[in-house]
């Protein structure tokens, strides 16, 4: 028997660390407030203002605060949200601290001057002059730790801004040289090829039609067709009119079927070492693309799922795994094999 649908629990997707500081310092928020309303509440009823027990928990509240702020400026740490946001925060940490510091200090001197009684008499507290021993070895560690994590959330978000700006050194490093923004069009972008007369094919000197001046051939397609085995159609027929729109389209340099096949076995390898968390065809993809003179900034934008440094990461771990040869898309000829 299933539950209804209303009672079923969603799937949920993993916060962010953006969502996980939104919603600590959301609670943190309510917490303060609530506290800050119990408070004020409290101080109209004189009979339980002055009770033991409210005593003890308005001493203990500044420290329970001070913590949870500590503990939040990790949260935005892992968020990597510096700038004022985060000096603000460590701003407001620091006031509270100062005068959760204050109150702490007074109290626990107080503690060690105070007389206790220990089998059956009465004995004198800590020495006047060495009262504030206590408070300083209890205090003083919240101080010095919180500088650390303070220092340690700057380093973390300076070390993460370092490790893009080496991405994007290392990926202009990687392109194929001539395969930038510009020179690899998009597919579906058209491409003149000039043509007037028949030609030749180098390979089985069949004839080959060319097409008229200025056919539009797109490099989608020129990619696609050069993954298929070639095949020639030569015209038996001495009277047969010219071929002009039947032809395939060659890339001299894209991926060839056997290319294609080492590429995809490749992208299994990858997958299989765990250099990339995409799946195989998604990598396969993205080497094709890659061999075939398409620059990783080009690859990014075609392929969903996959960001920039991602397409840099699997470039780079196939040219360390096998030989991943590139093409100038720029500079590669087309071949019309009609």
């Amino acid at each position: 028997m299933t539950l209804p649908t209303l009672f079923r629990r969603r799937p949920t997707a993993t916060p962010t660390p953006v969502q996980r500081a939104r919603r600590y310092f959301a609670r943190l928020i309510w917490l303060s407030l609530a506290l800050s309303i119990i408070g004020n509440a409290l101080h109209n009823i004189a009979s339980i203002a002055v009770s033991l027990p409210v005593q003890v928990v308005l001493s203990i509240i500044p420290p329970i605060l001070l913590a949870l702020l500590i503990h939040g400026l990790s949260h935005l740490a892992a968020a990597q949200l510096g700038g004022a946001l985060y000096n603000c925060a460590a701003g407001a940490v620091a006031v509270l601290a100062a005068g959760a510091g204050v109150v702490s200090f007074v109290t626990l001197q107080s503690l060690a001057l105070m007389p206790y009684q220990a089998a059956g008499s009465v004995h004198g507290g800590w020495p006047e002059g060495w009262a504030f021993l206590l408070p300083v070895l209890l205090d003083v560690p919240v101080v010095v730790a919180t500088a650390v994590l303070v220092s340690i959330d700057r380093a973390a978000m300076r070390t993460a801004g370092a490790t893009v700006t080496d991405d994007a050194h290392q990926a202009d490093a990687l392109a194929p040289e001539g395969a930038g923004d510009g020179a690899d069009p998009a597919p579906g972008d058209a491409r003149p090829i000039d043509g007037t007369a028949p030609a030749s094919d180098p390979d089985t000197g069949a004839s080959v039609s060319a097409p008229g001046p200025h056919q539009l051939v797109t490099s989608g397609d020129a990619l696609a067709d050069a993954l298929t085995p070639e095949v020639v159609h030569p015209s038996d027929a001495p009277d047969a009119e010219p071929r002009t729109t039947d032809f395939d389209v060659v890339r001299d340099g894209a991926p060839e079927p056997h290319q294609g096949d080492a590429l995809a076995s490749l992208a299994e390898a990858l997958v299989r070492a765990g250099r990339t968390t995409a799946d195989p065809e998604t990598v396969h993809i993205v080497l094709m693309r890659t061999v075939s003179g398409a620059s990783s900034r080009r690859v990014a934008e075609e392929v969903d799922g996959l960001s920039y440094s991602a397409v840099q990461r699997i470039v780079r771990a196939a040219r360390e795994m096998g030989e991943l040869p590139t093409v100038d898309s720029a500079s590669t000829p087309m071949r019309l094999v009609g």
